[in-house]
């Protein structure tokens, strides 16, 4: 089970790094398409990345969603090194 896990961690922070890379600096307004899926850039507040998935029309904060994947990687990473001791 952890090593499922590990690798779905790993896939999601990977995948929200990414999103987040291809959208940073982008001008409000442009359309980009990313892992089969479209992507607007909204305006946001300073130290936040907004895009409107086209598909689905749902908003996504890629700078929050990067930081959540990234703290869900470290604790996996942690259960997975104390598992080793």
């Amino acid at each position: 089970m952890l090593p499922a896990l590990i690798a779905t961690a790993e896939r999601q922070h990977r995948d929200a790094v990414r999103r987040l890379a291809a959208s940073r600096d982008l001008p409000v307004g442009t359309e980009f398409a990313l892992e089969d899926q479209t992507y607007r850039r909204c305006a946001g507040t300073i130290g936040r990345v907004y895009v409107e998935n086209i598909q689905t029309r749902r908003r996504q904060d890629l700078a929050n969603e990067e930081e959540r994947a990234f703290w869900s990687w470290a604790i996996v990473e942690v259960l997975r090194i104390g598992s080793q001791h």
